[in-house]
């Protein structure tokens, strides 16, 4: 037997009376099952990075030849390729450094095995894991939306508002079935509301 709180004065009671002990208030069975999905509960479990490595694997190779090619050539033929070629290994230096970092970021999200996000109801917060494990407690009230990463489909980034308004996104990594996501979201939401 489970104890629920009274709507009406919030003490504690059976979940399977019909009325409170202390105030008389009914219990409604849409209270009961309200309290059932505002438990404490996982929302997102975090994936594994799998096709994301092959992406940012296949951009460093690229730009490594890119630039090997670059420094090859100049040095074969002087001062002309040096100046031709430079926009190109531009682009290699900057595709490198941004796979370099998205290959860590992943590594970090492999190694971090708690979950994205989890409701913890005795708070009535949601606990955000980021990609490098750091915790971020907000208020339901202030989650935006959630929404893939521009670079790969299943890096996800969640979007909330900070208390002076701005809005903050958290780089979540790879997180399972994001419709699924998004809709546990909502519903943890909208009973909030009730």
């Amino acid at each position: 037997m489970a104890m629920i709180k009274c709507p009406e004065c919030g003490k504690e009671i059976s979940d399977k009376s019909l009325m409170c002990m202390n105030c008389g208030c009914p219990i409604k069975k849409d209270d009961q099952d309200n309290k059932k999905t505002l438990e404490s509960h996982v929302i997102a479990y975090r994936s594994s990075p799998g096709s994301v490595v092959a992406i940012y694997i296949v951009g460093l190779i690229l730009s490594l030849i890119i630039i090997i090619a670059y420094v090859s050539l100049g040095i074969a033929f002087g001062e002309t390729v040096w100046l031709g070629m430079g926009f190109f290994t531009l682009i290699a230096i900057f595709l490198l450094v941004i796979c370099t970092f998205g290959f860590i970021r992943v590594g970090a999200n492999a190694a971090n095995k708690s979950d994205c996000i989890r409701y913890d109801a005795s708070n009535c917060k949601f606990v955000l894991c980021t990609v490098w494990g750091k915790e971020i407690i907000i208020d339901p009230s202030d989650y935006v939306e959630l929404k893939d990463n521009f670079f790969t489909d299943n890096m996800l980034i969640f979007t909330y508002r900070l208390p002076s308004g701005r809005l903050k996104k958290v780089n979540l990594g790879p997180c399972l079935d994001r419709d699924l996501l998004r809709a546990r979201i909502s519903k943890v939401i909208d009973n909030l509301k009730k």
